[in-house]
């Protein structure tokens, strides 16, 4: 068990755990004026985004398309 609490505290103390423990955190705060809908929203929101761009990653890695993030590549294969 202690194994797993040093790698949730690296993982807490990288740049995505970081930003996500920010975001939530940020999330909590706004539903204590809001009231909690603006929870599940963000939630929901999230999720959504999330299963957007894992769709599109699994279709365009499919079809064989460039990934967005590899323009880096032919850029500098053109040189």
């Amino acid at each position: 068990m202690a194994t797993n609490n040093k790698a949730f505290v690296g993982w807490i103390k990288s740049a995505p755990g970081i930003t996500i423990s920010g975001s939530i955190i940020l999330a909590l705060l706004a539903t204590i004026d809001s009231g909690p809908y603006i929870l599940v929203n963000v939630i929901i929101t999230g999720g959504m985004l999330a299963l957007v761009a894992t769709g599109l990653t699994l279709i365009l890695g499919v079809l064989n398309i460039a990934m967005f993030a590899h323009g880096e590549y032919f850029m500098i294969g053109s040189l």
